[in-house]
């Protein structure tokens, strides 16, 4: 009984510094798992076996049921990168898209390669797309359609 405790503590420990190095919230659920097993030590004639049990139920169980709970209400203010921002943005083509070829667009004063939407589709020059994706270092586009008023 008395060694089991060492161990857990141990194993607490040990998940805790590296919960603390990482911070992905993967081995947190390892070290509260422990410090619930240590108090499963106590209770006398408890097997190890046992203990190993509860520990890797209660940590996989919180992993999966738990982490994805926590991870969604810590990332509530993850902003966008540059290139995530540019997608829905207009520019103007200054080098027609057609199949097999890629055109230019320009937005915010930046020129970007660029291809159609639909790879078979021509976008004549001078026309207004928009970004809907972006592919390597390629953003995809199609042309705007014009509003009926």
């Amino acid at each position: 009984m008395d060694l089991m405790i060492y161990i857990w503590l141990a194993v607490f420990v040990i998940a805790f510094i590296i919960e603390a190095v990482t911070v992905n919230l993967v081995s947190i659920w390892f070290s509260i798992a422990a410090l619930i097993t240590i108090a499963l030590s106590f209770i006398p004639n408890m097997p190890y076996w046992a203990e190993i049990i509860v520990f890797f139920v209660l940590s996989f169980g919180m992993i999966i049921g738990i982490k994805p709970f926590v991870q969604k209400h810590l990332n509530t203010n993850t902003t966008k990168s540059n290139i995530e921002e540019i997608v829905g943005k207009k520019g103007l083509l200054i080098k027609a898209v057609e199949p097999l070829h890629y055109g230019e667009v320009k937005i915010n004063d930046i020129v970007w390669s660029a291809l159609a939407e639909n790879e078979e589709d021509t976008i004549v020059n001078h026309s207004v797309v928009i970004v809907v994706a972006v592919q390597g270092n390629k953003l995809v586009v199609k042309k705007q359609q014009l509003e009926n008023k």
